[in-house]
């Protein structure tokens, strides 16, 4: 079984590789593969959810910190608190496995009496906003959307901040956590889940209006899924 899983890393890790290699000189990539391998004993991946855990997403933050110009915090430096335990998501459901352990659901807090992350879960059809991992913008059948929602594009703020970057993500929903520890070093970040936002509601987002636009896929969805190609074009 080993030899099997490490053969799997390195199909990945080669390509990814050839991914970045047929970009533009221009595009700037972020090694989130080389980020996660030093941790891989530890709990990065959900066991019945397709995504990383807020511990695997925090290991996104670090690394990503040179390439986007911030100063990762550390880990103690933010305070830990569980969401949800024993929870199975749906990869539960499609292999259902009488043994495997539910999921524990994390949330990393940055303490600041000077600034506040506020979230508004549907920004292009309504305006509420809640704070941070608020239950009430959260889908209650689902722990994981207590993250951004359950909606297709998340507004992050930053209040208090004279920072003034803006930062657009196009993703899979497979790294939810890592948007909230970004949130810290900018002043507002749009987040768009390309596999459920709609062809009108993308016309509406216009990456011009960004200093930094950074995509975050799966291998499995960037490699695979037909959706991200056709939608970026």
């Amino acid at each position: 079984m080993g030899g099997r899983v490490n053969l799997w890393y390195a199909i990945c890790w080669w390509y990814i590789q050839n991914c970045y290699s047929a970009l533009s000189s221009s595009i700037r990539t972020i090694d989130g593969y080389g980020a996660l391998f030093p941790h891989q004993k530890e709990y990065l991946y959900y066991r019945t959810e397709s995504a990383l855990t807020a511990g695997g997403c925090y290991y996104l933050y670090a690394g990503a910190g040179e390439k986007l110009g911030y100063s990762a915090r550390s880990m103690d430096e933010f305070s830990v608190a569980h969401y949800a335990h024993d929870h199975l998501g749906d990869l539960a459901e499609k292999v259902p496995y009488s043994h495997v352990k539910g999921d524990v659901v994390s949330l990393f807090y940055y303490d600041s009496p000077k600034h506040t992350i506020r979230i508004s879960p549907d920004p292009l059809h309504r305006s509420s906003a809640f704070s941070l991992y608020d239950p009430d913008a959260a889908d209650p059948e689902d722990p994981l959307s207590i993250h951004l929602g359950s909606y297709p594009v998340c507004d992050l703020s930053l209040e208090g901040t004279s920072n003034e970057k803006r930062l657009l993500v196009y993703t899979d929903s497979s790294c939810d956590p890592l948007f909230p520890l970004l949130a810290s070093h900018y002043q507002y970040i749009r987040v768009v889940d390309l596999m459920q936002v709609t062809d009108a509601e993308l016309e509406r987002i216009r990456p011009d209006g960004y200093d930094q636009v950074l995509f975050c896929f799966s291998v499995g969805t960037f490699g695979y899924d037909r959706t991200v190609g056709n939608r970026l074009g």
